[in-house]
Formats: C-alpha cells, structure tokens, sequence
C-alpha cells in the first residue's frame, strides 16, 4: 500500500499546472490527461521504478502568464520533443554534464517560481481575470467536491500508506458526481483535434518558451534525475540515463503537443516526492498512470465545465503553491558561489520577464568564474 501511495507523491505538481494549461490555455484535457498516464506508465515498464512525470515547468509558466492558445504550446512541444530526440541519438544528451551545474538548474527552477507567483497575483487576483459566481448548478459540484474531500480525509487518517494526493482524486471524482447531479453532463472523452502551429508560432515560442525550458529540462529532467535514480536505487538506477530519459521525454511530446496535449518533462524533484512518500518500483507510478487515463478518459469531456467552477482564488493558490516550492529550491545549494549565481538568474529572469535573458546572463556568469578560477591556477 506504501509503495503504491508513493506513486501519488507528485500529484501536487502535476495537477495544478495541467488545471491551468487546460483552464486558462484550452489545451485537451483528454490529450493533457492521458498523454501524462501513458508516459508514466510506459517509464515505469521501461526503468521498473517511480520515475516521474511533470508538465514543462518553463513552458507552463510562460504559457499561463501569457494566455497562449494551444496551437502555440503545440510549437513548443514539438521543437523541444524533436530537441530531445536528437540529443538522445546523437549521445549528446549523456556528455552535457558538465555545463548544467546545480546553480543554473536552481536559478531556472527560481526564474519559473516568481514568474508563476506573479501569474497568481496578477492575472488571476488582481486583475479578476477569473471570476466565481454562485449561479447555474455551480452548488452541485462544491457540495459534492465537499463530501469527497470529507471522506478522503477520514480513510486517509485511518489508512497512514494513502498520500494526501489522493486527496485531489477525491475532489475531482466528487466535483464530477455533483455536476452529473445539477444538470446535463457529457462524460467520457474531450474531441481530440491536430493542432497546426504556424511558422510564426514556431518562432515566437522558439525565443520565448523552447530556450528557457531547453536548459531547464537538461539539467533537472536530464542530469538531476539520473543523478537521483542512482542515490536512491544505487545499481539500478544507473539504466535511468540521461540518454534515455530524454529519448522518453523527445517521443511523448511529438505525439502528444499536436494534439493538445500538455508538454511534459521528467525531474528530480517529482522522482524525490515519489521515493519520500514510499514508492520504490515502477508499479507505483504506473497504477498513478492508469488512473491518470481513467480520469482523462471518463472526465475529459467534462473537464472545460467542471474547471470553470473553480474560483480564481483556489486556482491562484494551486499555482502560488507550485510557485513557491519551485523557488525555495535554492536552499538546496550548499556555497554561497552557487546561491549567488541562482539568485542572479532569477533576478535577470524576473527584471527583464525573459527567463531565457537569465539562463543566458547565468552561464556567462559561470564562464567568467571558470575563466578567473583558471586563471589563478596558472599564476599558482
């Protein structure tokens, strides 16, 4: 029961942000839903362990704060999956080690915490962008998320192996049952559609989205997690490479982004969650997989409705959430070198809104200290 609770440990990741993508962007929540279920699935039969799953964070965040349409994320998808493919077959993917250091990944993982804080704040708070009312059987679905939520909680408290993130689950199956109870509800799938970005979209999100998440998704989806696997699983971790995780990540995007679907990502982060709340085989995340599909698959269709329920305030909080434990990352980093060269990056990325200027500035900033610290060698 442990192990498969485990399996639930990065929900409060993976949920909020695919709320989001599907709430504010449009994307398929079909596609969103079941492209993530079948990834998990798939790595869990490939590496036989809780490997995870998580939306793009950079392309995410970038995304919501802009309000971009899904044709645009589709552009980003399918240039990061084809990025990802080659440096999976060229071998690349495995020799990059060494250019993506812990304070690069950690001023990323900050830039994409105070860009979705501020998206919290501003477009959903301040600016009322999302408004709840109390009107058109909205009453059914609270009270049946209430009841839900209830009752989670009680089988929680009396089984310790259930994680909290069932608790979503929970919500999610009681907020269906209250809207098939106040009126028509169509269950079952969303309507999958191609999604043909335009060479536009395609430059546009190469600047603005490919790049940032590009030296993101090298350093914690690539380095940070295989480095991870082996800490955690010692010998059998070692099949969890860098080369094959990205092969894993460049596929599930090109098959996923064109039709809707969310871009996604594996992390270090979302692999540390799993193995904390007990999951230690692959069985864990694939049974987290299936009900993932279950649920995109019954609920999808009903998805768009039962979201527009939400109140602003309860989405903000899932992505101030988001936001929050992203960039309190940084106090994983052990020299003061490092942090400074983190909180340089996010300070780039959130003075100029780019969070590439600040990927950017911060590897400059790590050549110049390699440069001096060569240097000083030579004089010794």
């Amino acid at each position: 029961m442990r192990d498969i609770g485990g399996g639930f440990g990065d929900a409060p990741l993976l949920i909020p942000l695919a709320v989001a993508l599907v709430t504010i962007n449009h994307l398929n929540a079909t596609a969103v839903f079941v492209g993530a279920g079948v990834l998990y699935i798939t790595v869990a039969y490939l590496h036989r362990l809780p490997i995870p799953v998580q939306p793009l964070k950079a392309v995410s965040a970038i995304a919501i704060s802009a309000g971009l349409g899904p044709s645009g994320i589709a552009a980003a998808g399918l240039m990061i999956g084809a990025l990802f493919m080659g440096l999976s077959l060229s071998g690349l993917a495995d020799r990059l080690r060494v250019v993506f250091i812990p304070a690069v990944v950690r001023g990323i993982q900050l830039s994409v915490g105070i860009l979705l804080v501020r998206t919290a704040w501003d477009e959903m708070v301040r600016s009322g962008q999302f408004s709840f009312r109390l009107s058109g059987g909205v009453e059914g679905p609270l009270i049946g998320m209430t009841v839900a939520l209830v009752v989670a909680a009680a089988v929680w408290r009396r089984i310790p192996g259930i994680p909290v993130a069932l608790l979503a689950v929970g919500l999610l199956v009681g907020a269906l049952f209250g809207l098939h109870h106040s009126g028509p509800l169509t269950l079952g799938p969303e309507p999958l559609r191609l999604e043909g970005p335009s060479g536009g979209q395609f430059a546009v999100a190469l600047w603005t989205l490919a790049l940032p998440q590009l030296a993101l998704s090298l350093g914690n989806s690539l380095m940070a997690t295989s480095s991870a696997a082996v800490s955690y699983f010692g010998q059998q971790g070692r099949s969890v490479t860098p080369g094959r995780l990205a092969l894993s990540m460049g596929v599930a995007n090109l098959i996923v982004s064109p039709l809707g679907g969310m871009p996604m990502c594996h992390g270090a982060g979302g692999l540390t969650a799993h193995v904390r709340m007990g999951a230690r085989t692959g069985r864990a995340t694939a049974v987290y997989g299936g009900v993932l599909v279950v649920l995109g698959l019954v609920g999808g269709a009903a998805a768009p409705t039962l979201l527009a329920v939400l109140p602003a305030c309860i989405l903000a909080g899932l992505l101030l959430f988001v936001g929050v434990m992203h960039a309190t990352l940084i106090a994983e980093l052990r020299t003061r070198r490092e942090l400074a060269i983190a909180l340089f990056i996010g300070a780039v990325s959130a003075l100029t809104g780019n969070i590439t200027a600040g990927v950017v500035a911060g590897l400059l900033v790590v050549g110049l200290f390699a440069i001096i610290r060569h240097g000083a060698d030579q004089a010794g």
